[in-house]
């Protein structure tokens, strides 16, 4: 019966990994799936048992128990599916992301961050890694936003246009998003977690450039 309800997809890796705790007598742990007699439902469990042997070394008894994750898997997918769909949208518009851990002191760029500042793989992500790149006239307006978003008695915000200078020497406009978390309340209030997300502008700057010069 037992055998009879499992999922024909994963029954081989099942029955596989039964053999092996017994043999080994080791803990019977394989998440698979399991359709339902009654309904015909697809179901995740998480069987955890060890095997039982008598004196001559025979396995005689399993004893475990059966937690239900289906619940857990369809959380797992749902995540693994948004997170899917959000890097695909941001690539296709062309949005780079960062994600800056102020406790850790952990910061991640997504690789269309390193691509709008033409930045190489093996760039370790620093807040002042790209530091030399900011435009001259932009940099002391960049960093003072960038300083009013981690105040703590302010609500975070931070949003900004500024240029850079890539390597080869042209100049590109991004525009910059971000919202800063605080945790903690008067005196102890501080900055945790800054998330936020980089356009390159240019093409649009140069079309109002022209708009504007005809």
């Amino acid at each position: 019966m037992w055998r009879g309800r499992l999922h024909p997809a994963d029954r081989e890796l099942v029955l596989a990994e039964l053999d092996r705790a017994k043999r080994d007598r080791t803990l019977f742990r394989c998440e698979h799936r399991i359709i339902q007699a009654n309904t015909g439902d697809v179901v995740w469990i998480e069987p955890r048992g060890r095997f039982l042997y008598d004196s001559a070394g025979r396995a005689t008894r399993l004893i475990g128990v059966s937690l239900d994750a289906t619940a857990r898997k369809q959380a797992e997918e749902n995540l693994v599916r948004r997170e899917t769909q959000l890097e695909l949208a941001t690539r296709i518009v062309g949005i780079g992301v960062f994600d800056h851990d102020h406790i850790e002191n952990r910061l991640y760029w997504s690789d269309q961050f390193r691509q709008i500042h033409d930045a190489p793989p093996d760039l370790e992500p620093h807040i002042f890694a790209l530091q030399a790149q900011i435009h001259p006239d932009d940099r002391e307006r960049l960093y003072a936003a960038v300083q009013a978003a981690h105040d703590p008695s302010s609500d975070g915000k931070f949003s900004i246009e500024y240029r850079i200078r890539r390597s080869n020497g042209e100049v590109r406009w991004i525009v910059g998003h971000a919202q800063t978390l605080f945790a903690g309340e008067g005196a102890q209030r501080q900055p945790v977690r800054t998330v936020g997300a980089e356009l390159d502008v240019t093409d649009r700057r140069l079309a109002e450039n022209r708009l504007r010069d005809s």
